[in-house]
Protein backbone atom coordinates (compact mmCIF):
# COMPACT_ATOMS: atom_id res chain seq x y z
CA UNK A 1 0.00 0.00 0.00
CA UNK A 2 1.27 3.49 -1.05
CA UNK A 3 -0.03 6.28 1.12
CA UNK A 4 1.75 9.37 -0.64
CA UNK A 5 -0.38 9.54 -3.78
CA UNK A 6 -1.28 13.04 -4.29
CA UNK A 7 -4.62 14.24 -6.75
CA UNK A 8 -5.75 16.87 -8.43
CA UNK A 9 -9.31 18.39 -7.73
CA UNK A 10 -10.18 16.91 -11.20
CA UNK A 11 -8.72 13.49 -9.71
CA UNK A 12 -10.48 14.28 -6.40
CA UNK A 13 -13.70 14.69 -8.07
CA UNK A 14 -13.66 11.59 -10.50
CA UNK A 15 -12.20 9.29 -8.20
CA UNK A 16 -14.58 10.30 -4.82
CA UNK A 17 -17.84 11.69 -6.37
CA UNK A 18 -17.75 9.91 -9.40
CA UNK A 19 -18.08 13.24 -11.32
CA UNK A 20 -16.17 14.50 -14.14
CA UNK A 21 -14.65 18.38 -14.57
CA UNK A 22 -17.96 20.00 -15.86
CA UNK A 23 -16.22 21.63 -18.49
CA UNK A 24 -14.77 18.27 -19.89
CA UNK A 25 -16.13 16.38 -23.17
CA UNK A 26 -16.85 12.77 -23.21
CA UNK A 27 -13.50 12.31 -24.93
CA UNK A 28 -11.87 14.28 -22.23
CA UNK A 29 -13.02 11.87 -19.12
CA UNK A 30 -11.92 8.91 -21.10
CA UNK A 31 -9.03 10.15 -21.83
CA UNK A 32 -8.66 11.17 -17.86
CA UNK A 33 -9.42 7.52 -17.13
CA UNK A 34 -7.08 6.14 -18.94
CA UNK A 35 -4.48 7.81 -17.26
CA UNK A 36 -5.41 6.86 -13.97
CA UNK A 37 -5.68 3.08 -14.83
CA UNK A 38 -2.48 3.77 -16.84
CA UNK A 39 -0.61 4.82 -13.71
CA UNK A 40 -2.91 2.29 -11.38
CA UNK A 41 -3.54 -0.76 -12.96
CA UNK A 42 -3.83 -2.83 -10.20
CA UNK A 43 -4.62 -0.63 -7.05
CA UNK A 44 -7.73 0.85 -5.74
CA UNK A 45 -7.23 4.62 -4.83
CA UNK A 46 -9.23 5.76 -1.36
CA UNK A 47 -8.92 9.47 -0.31
CA UNK A 48 -7.35 9.37 2.98
CA UNK A 49 -6.88 12.96 3.56
CA UNK A 50 -8.70 15.50 5.00
CA UNK A 51 -8.62 19.57 5.47
CA UNK A 52 -5.55 19.17 7.69
CA UNK A 53 -3.62 17.09 5.40
CA UNK A 54 -4.64 18.26 1.84
CA UNK A 55 -2.20 20.90 0.35
CA UNK A 56 -4.03 23.99 -0.68
CA UNK A 57 -1.59 25.05 -4.20
CA UNK A 58 1.11 23.02 -5.30
CA UNK A 59 3.35 22.75 -8.82
CA UNK A 60 3.83 18.95 -7.99
CA UNK A 61 2.29 16.50 -10.61
CA UNK A 62 -0.53 14.90 -9.91
CA UNK A 63 0.40 11.28 -9.15
CA UNK A 64 -3.37 10.12 -10.30
CA UNK A 65 -3.59 11.34 -14.01
CA UNK A 66 0.14 13.45 -14.65
CA UNK A 67 -1.35 16.72 -14.66
CA UNK A 68 1.19 19.53 -14.37
CA UNK A 69 -1.03 22.25 -14.00
CA UNK A 70 -0.91 23.95 -10.47
CA UNK A 71 -3.72 23.72 -7.80
CA UNK A 72 -4.65 21.99 -4.78
CA UNK A 73 -3.55 18.77 -4.14
CA UNK A 74 -5.67 15.39 -2.11
CA UNK A 75 -4.18 12.53 -0.05
CA UNK A 76 -5.15 8.98 -1.92
CA UNK A 77 -3.53 5.83 -0.58
CA UNK A 78 -3.58 2.86 -3.68
CA UNK A 79 -3.79 -0.15 -2.30
CA UNK A 80 -3.37 -3.55 -4.58
CA UNK A 81 -6.72 -5.12 -5.72
CA UNK A 82 -7.13 -8.59 -5.12
CA UNK A 83 -9.98 -9.78 -7.56
CA UNK A 84 -12.11 -12.59 -6.92
CA UNK A 85 -13.80 -14.08 -10.01
CA UNK A 86 -16.75 -16.69 -9.26
CA UNK A 87 -18.79 -18.56 -11.15
CA UNK A 88 -22.57 -18.23 -10.95
CA UNK A 89 -23.81 -20.78 -8.13
CA UNK A 90 -20.70 -20.74 -6.77
CA UNK A 91 -21.95 -19.15 -3.82
CA UNK A 92 -24.37 -22.57 -3.90
CA UNK A 93 -21.30 -24.55 -3.51
CA UNK A 94 -19.31 -22.71 -0.57
CA UNK A 95 -22.62 -22.80 1.48
CA UNK A 96 -23.20 -18.84 1.32
CA UNK A 97 -26.66 -17.96 1.09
Amino acid sequence: MRSDVWACVDCLMLLVNGEPNPEWSPLDEAEHVTRIEERFPTEILVHVGDESSDVDFSWSQCDTCGSTLGGSRYRFAAIRSTRLDFEAGDSEDRGDR
